[in-house]
């Protein structure tokens, strides 16, 4: 049986696109967007599993809204508190992945880094996360 894939590796994989962007002045733009796009991915992914493992189902259609409500609506704050922040994280990937012009730097790009591992840290206090 195949390993499932550890999407907070896409949110290591952005740390490592930030640095790459501080040598490569001519490639910074792109570096910042991939990299906020695999921070919202790594964050995503991870929250989307957690669900699945404990029995929430997430349909395929529009199961980033799905997944962002499930803890938003959800009645612990900690839950809560992932759901706004990954809705964070999803606009700034739409902004990123969509837009031509846009206002993203460094602190920017590592703002949401931290905001991505902010939620996989806090999705590894539930022993769910780890099976």
């Amino acid at each position: 049986m195949a390993k499932c894939f550890d999407w907070s590796l896409y949110t290591r994989l952005s740390e490592e696109l930030l640095k790459f962007a501080e040598s490569h002045s001519d490639l910074s733009e792109a570096s910042f967007r991939c990299a906020i796009s695999r921070a919202y991915y790594g964050a995503f992914c991870s929250a989307r599993n957690l669900l699945t493992k404990t029995g929430i189902s997430v349909p395929r259609n529009d199961a980033h809204s799905a997944v962002i409500n499930e803890y938003k609506n959800n009645p612990e704050r900690i839950y809560k508190n992932i759901g706004t922040k990954l809705n964070r994280l999803r606009g700034a990937r739409l902004e990123v992945d969509y837009e031509n012009f846009g206002n993203i730097d460094c602190n920017k790009t590592k703002g949401l880094i931290d905001t991505s591992n902010f939620i996989i840290k806090n999705l590894n206090k539930y022993p769910e996360y780890k099976n």
